[in-house]
Protein backbone atom coordinates (compact mmCIF):
# COMPACT_ATOMS: atom_id res chain seq x y z
CA UNK A 1 0.00 0.00 0.00
CA UNK A 2 1.37 3.33 -0.95
CA UNK A 3 2.04 5.52 2.14
CA UNK A 4 -0.18 8.32 0.77
CA UNK A 5 -3.14 5.92 0.50
CA UNK A 6 -2.43 4.62 4.01
CA UNK A 7 -2.45 8.17 5.35
CA UNK A 8 -5.77 8.86 3.63
CA UNK A 9 -7.27 5.68 5.12
CA UNK A 10 -6.15 6.80 8.57
CA UNK A 11 -7.55 10.29 8.06
CA UNK A 12 -11.03 8.79 7.62
CA UNK A 13 -10.85 8.42 11.42
CA UNK A 14 -12.96 5.26 11.50
CA UNK A 15 -13.98 3.73 14.81
CA UNK A 16 -12.96 0.22 15.74
CA UNK A 17 -13.28 -1.99 18.80
CA UNK A 18 -10.32 -2.00 21.17
CA UNK A 19 -8.90 -5.53 21.11
CA UNK A 20 -8.21 -5.32 24.85
CA UNK A 21 -11.23 -3.62 26.48
CA UNK A 22 -13.79 -4.11 23.68
CA UNK A 23 -15.05 -0.52 23.63
CA UNK A 24 -15.60 1.26 20.32
CA UNK A 25 -12.88 3.88 20.03
CA UNK A 26 -11.18 5.94 17.38
CA UNK A 27 -8.01 3.88 17.93
CA UNK A 28 -5.43 6.64 17.98
CA UNK A 29 -2.51 5.70 15.72
CA UNK A 30 0.86 6.08 17.42
CA UNK A 31 3.06 4.74 14.61
CA UNK A 32 2.55 3.59 11.00
CA UNK A 33 5.06 1.93 8.73
CA UNK A 34 4.92 0.07 5.41
CA UNK A 35 5.42 -3.71 5.47
CA UNK A 36 5.74 -6.50 2.91
CA UNK A 37 7.34 -4.33 0.26
CA UNK A 38 4.69 -1.64 0.48
CA UNK A 39 1.71 -4.03 0.11
CA UNK A 40 0.57 -3.37 3.66
CA UNK A 41 0.79 -1.10 6.68
CA UNK A 42 1.58 -1.94 10.31
CA UNK A 43 -0.05 0.44 12.78
CA UNK A 44 0.52 0.76 16.52
CA UNK A 45 -2.67 2.03 18.14
CA UNK A 46 -3.58 3.27 21.59
CA UNK A 47 -7.09 2.95 23.01
CA UNK A 48 -8.55 6.27 24.15
CA UNK A 49 -10.60 4.43 26.77
CA UNK A 50 -8.22 2.00 28.53
CA UNK A 51 -4.91 3.50 27.38
CA UNK A 52 -3.46 0.14 26.28
CA UNK A 53 -1.73 -0.38 22.94
CA UNK A 54 -2.09 -2.93 20.16
CA UNK A 55 -0.97 -3.50 16.58
CA UNK A 56 -3.08 -3.75 13.43
CA UNK A 57 -1.97 -4.91 10.00
CA UNK A 58 -3.68 -3.65 6.86
CA UNK A 59 -3.07 -5.24 3.46
CA UNK A 60 -4.28 -4.51 -0.04
CA UNK A 61 -7.12 -6.67 -1.35
CA UNK A 62 -4.96 -7.62 -4.32
CA UNK A 63 -2.47 -9.31 -1.99
CA UNK A 64 -5.20 -11.59 -0.58
CA UNK A 65 -6.72 -12.33 -3.98
CA UNK A 66 -3.39 -13.55 -5.35
CA UNK A 67 -2.51 -15.82 -2.42
CA UNK A 68 -3.01 -19.49 -3.47
CA UNK A 69 -4.46 -20.59 -0.10
CA UNK A 70 -7.03 -17.77 -0.14
CA UNK A 71 -7.98 -18.57 -3.75
CA UNK A 72 -8.46 -22.25 -2.84
CA UNK A 73 -10.66 -21.43 0.17
CA UNK A 74 -12.79 -19.05 -1.91
CA UNK A 75 -13.22 -21.62 -4.69
CA UNK A 76 -14.15 -24.32 -2.16
CA UNK A 77 -16.70 -21.99 -0.57
CA UNK A 78 -18.22 -21.16 -3.98
CA UNK A 79 -18.52 -24.87 -4.81
CA UNK A 80 -20.11 -25.62 -1.41
CA UNK A 81 -22.62 -22.77 -1.75
CA UNK A 82 -23.57 -23.77 -5.29
CA UNK A 83 -24.18 -27.37 -4.17
CA UNK A 84 -26.21 -26.18 -1.16
CA UNK A 85 -28.35 -23.90 -3.35
CA UNK A 86 -28.91 -26.69 -5.87
CA UNK A 87 -30.11 -29.00 -3.07
CA UNK A 88 -32.35 -26.26 -1.68
CA UNK A 89 -33.85 -25.71 -5.14
CA UNK A 90 -34.60 -29.45 -5.43
CA UNK A 91 -36.21 -29.59 -1.98
CA UNK A 92 -38.35 -26.48 -2.50
CA UNK A 93 -39.08 -27.15 -6.16
CA UNK A 94 -37.70 -23.74 -7.06
CA UNK A 95 -36.28 -23.43 -10.54
CA UNK A 96 -34.22 -20.32 -10.62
Amino acid sequence: MNPDKAKLAHERNESLACQLCGKMVKGFVIDSRPIDGGNGVRRRRKCESCGRRWTTYEFTAQMFNEHPAITEVINDAKTFLKQALDKLDKVTGHTG
